[in-house]
């Protein structure tokens, strides 16, 4: 009987703690809802515009303006080419239109003078009708001379090579001292405004799409391991076909390994020799 009174009387003691130490309850309006399923798929993210851009006349590049990874807008001048050649042919041109100019300005005034002679039957009409088809001549001699002007002037513009639209430069095919000529490619411009997503969805979840439903898209940069685990076959072990990318590979693989070796080792102690510095410093003052 000792016994069981002490067992009522501590149970009594612990009933208020209990009470006070209960969890408030809450409550909520149950709402029926679609469960809500996330799909992972792996894609491509893929430019509207781009373009491998080349020269639309032939000559020597003397200048290269941009490299890769570049950010151009449109019209920004990417490549020019030695003009000398053409801006000589434009003078040429030049000077011949202003010759043929002189030949139909003395062949109108012998016209006019041999058309005030036929009245007074001084001149042969004859000799009147070969004056005339001389000037109508010369007229198209000094038409062509135009023309040819302007060509000169238009080669002369198309000797820099402008972005057609604005982006990123992707690829750079050319140096300057080279030769290139239309249709050579000499830069690859992808556009950098529009992009567009390209994955595959499975079928059994084409029930379950709409127009409505929300896409979130992420760009995930390779990873330094994944990069050197698929360069190290390239470099470590020759085969057909390696020969061109080997020296590039290497290149991209011991920088890789020596920076990550960099990080490991030196950039930790330094990390901890300038926290224990600091330490000190904080202490003496």
């Amino acid at each position: 009987m000792f016994a069981f009174r002490i067992i009522i009387l501590t149970l009594s003691s612990l009933l208020p703690a209990l009470v006070n130490a209960a969890t408030p309850v809450s409550l909520a309006k149950v709402e029926m809802q679609q469960p809500v399923r996330e799909l992972m798929i792996n894609g491509t993210l893929s430019a509207d515009q781009s373009a491998r851009l080349s020269a639309a006349v032939a000559g020597l590049v003397s200048r290269v303006r941009v490299d890769i990874g570049d950010v151009v807008d449109t019209g920004d001048v990417l490549l020019e080419l030695d003009p000398e050649l053409n801006r000589l042919a434009l003078q040429q041109a030049q000077a011949t239109r202003r010759q043929q100019q002189s030949a139909l300005n003395d062949a109108q005034r012998r016209l006019e003078e041999a058309s005030s002679l036929i009245a007074r039957r001084s001149i042969a009409a004859s000799e009147v009708r070969s004056l005339e088809s001389e000037v109508e001549a010369a007229k198209a001699a000094l038409a062509a001379s135009h023309a040819d002007v302007g060509r000169q002037q238009a080669l002369l513009e198309r000797h820099t090579l402008n972005a057609p639209f604005a982006g990123v430069i992707s690829a750079k095919l050319t140096e300057a001292g080279e030769w290139v000529s239309p249709g050579m490619a000499v830069f690859e411009l992808v556009g950098s405004t529009d992009l567009h997503a390209d994955f595959a969805v499975p079928q059994r979840y084409f029930s379950q799409l709409s127009l409505a439903t929300p896409l979130t898209i992420r760009v995930e940069n390779s990873p330094t391991n994944t990069t050197v685990c698929g360069l190290a076959p390239l470099v470590l072990i020759p085969g057909e076909g390696t020969e061109l990318y080997r020296g590039v590979g290497a290149i991209v693989l011991f920088g890789l390994l020596g920076s990550a070796i960099v990080t490991v080792t030196f950039l930790a102690a330094l990390t901890a020799l300038v926290l224990r510095t600091s330490q000190k410093a904080s202490v003496a003052t």
